[in-house]
């Protein structure tokens, strides 16, 4: 699609006070200034596109909540999407961003961060901020740890950090009590806090193919466990009498 096709797009989308526009898988490597002129915009999808940036009119969507931004060429997180204090739900999955920035404060209504698939070694202590995330997906990157301001994130639900380089967990994970789904698998985490007792909402473990050879006696109070995946690990089973919950694959 060509720039006179896309701009015909968000000329429709302006007459009609459009709330949802799909520009994903259209080739783009720019986006147009004019998107800044659809006022009643909540969805934004520019999903498996060339983007490498975004055009500062972006920040004048004030109701936009939704902004699908996966599947590019973004080596960072432009500027101007932490300008966009509305945003309930990022995903920039599947780039190639290496850090994400301090002004992800800036957005203090985020729900749901999908930042897996990108090359992320470290979380700046800032990520404190997002204290109404309760989905953060962060599977496919580099991390080596977390940071102990993870703690103020404790209306998080669901946290993937699948496939990265953690060798352990901070005790502060203890404070993620809403937590129900945590994936730790194809780390190098070689032993677990017994703050992670904490977690008694927890339903869904996922430990596989890390380098753990015991873990906590603590964790018998996880009794909403149903599923604790130990694959891949060195732990004798006969010390696993104390876990009376859920399903353990080994």
């Amino acid at each position: 699609m060509n720039d006179l096709e896309i701009l015909e797009l968000i000329e429709n989308a302006k007459i009609n006070t459009t709330t949802s526009l799909y520009l994903s898988e259209m080739g783009l490597t720019t986006v147009p200034e004019e998107i800044g002129n659809l006022d009643e915009l909540v969805w934004l999808y520019l999903s498996e596109n060339n983007l490498t940036d975004l055009p500062p009119a972006i920040a004048r969507l004030k109701k936009l909540t939704w902004l699908h931004l996966e599947m590019n060429q973004f080596t960072a997180i432009p500027e101007v999407v932490t300008k966009i204090k509305s945003l309930t739900v990022l995903n920039v999955a599947e780039n190639q961003i290496t850090h994400l920035p301090i002004t992800i404060q800036n957005l203090p209504s985020l729900a749901r961060l999908d930042m897996n698939d990108n090359l992320l070694t470290t979380l700046p202590p800032e990520i404190k901020f997002l204290k109404f995330l309760t989905w953060l997906d962060l599977c496919q990157n580099q991390l080596q740890s977390l940071p102990p301001e993870i703690a103020f994130l404790t209306n998080l639900t669901e946290v993937d950090l699948r496939h990265n380089r953690l060798t352990s967990l901070p005790p502060e994970i203890g404070s993620l009590t809403s937590l129900s789904d945590l994936y730790l698998g194809h780390n190098q985490i070689k032993s677990l806090p017994p703050e992670i007792s904490c977690l008694t909402k927890l339903t869904e473990l996922d430990l596989s193919f890390n380098c753990l050879t015991t873990l906590p006696p603590e964790m018998c109070n996880l009794k909403n466990l149903e599923r604790i995946d130990l694959r891949g690990n060195a732990i004798d089973t006969e010390s696993l009498g104390y876990l009376q919950h859920g399903v353990i694959l080994i």
